[in-house]
């Protein structure tokens, strides 16, 4: 073995020499940018909130390994079909929790309708777009209050105490009518109310107007009661 060595030590020095060579290129063409750059889904162009994202506005995007964000996404099937949560510039890494189920897609009976002012009796401020609401119908105490009056009752004592009774028998008497999706929950200014923290206990601003996913039965029903002098509690579980 020696002498093998001996014998071919010029040509085993040239050998090693270029695969040095050889592994250098590769480093510095290939493997510095597979080891060091791993391919990350970018998006070409920025995206506002709701927009649903699909294959074309992805691209791939070789990244800084010491920059790389924990749990970004490298697979654009992960978020195809999501939509966005808030605005997203393009270039930015991605992460499951910029994205959210798009539930508001339509079916062919459905429509998004705002509650008038006047039909809602309460509902959470910390209610939210795509949250699950459960709708309740409760009889106005100016309706039983007035009923009274036209039937001569009129006494200052006795209506009071109407009230009283009323407002107590209002806690007790709720009438499930539908479950719905919240299509968006907006402020005076006509724009989303937004949580700033995870637990909704800040809200962007006070809600103004709430406009539900529902169909044109649904819509029927709620008008009937309300004309018959009913208001609209709106529930939500978290």
């Amino acid at each position: 073995m020696k002498k093998f060595i001996k014998k071919h030590k010029r040509a085993l020095g040239m050998l090693l020499l270029i695969l040095a060579v050889a592994f250098f290129v590769f480093w510095e063409f290939v493997g510095r940018n597979e080891l060091l750059y791993p391919n990350v889904i970018v998006l070409k162009n920025g995206v506002m909130k709701g927009t649903k994202i699909t294959y074309d506005m992805l691209q791939y995007t070789k990244i800084d390994s010491q920059t790389l964000i924990k749990d970004c996404i490298t697979n654009p099937n992960d978020i195809m079909g999501l939509e966005a949560k808030h605005y997203i510039p393009a270039g930015t890494q991605l992460v499951p929790n910029y994205f959210d189920i798009s539930s508001l897609v339509l079916k062919d009976d459905e429509k998004i309708m705002k509650l008038p002012d006047g039909w809602v009796h309460s509902f959470p401020e910390t209610l939210r777009r795509k949250d699950e609401v459960y709708i309740y119908a409760i009889e106005s105490v100016k309706n039983s209050v007035d009923s009274n009056v036209l039937n001569g009752d009129n006494s200052q004592e006795t209506n009071v105490n109407e009230v009283n009774s009323n407002i107590k028998a209002s806690e007790q008497e709720k009438i499930y009518l539908m479950t719905t999706t919240v299509a968006y929950v907006k402020d005076s200014s006509n724009k989303e109310v937004d949580s700033l923290d995870d637990d909704r206990l800040v809200g962007s601003s006070a809600i103004s107007n709430i406009e539900l996913v529902i169909t044109e039965k649904q819509f029927e029903m709620l008008r009937t009661y309300a004309q018959d002098g009913y208001t609209f509690i709106l529930m939500y579980t978290k």
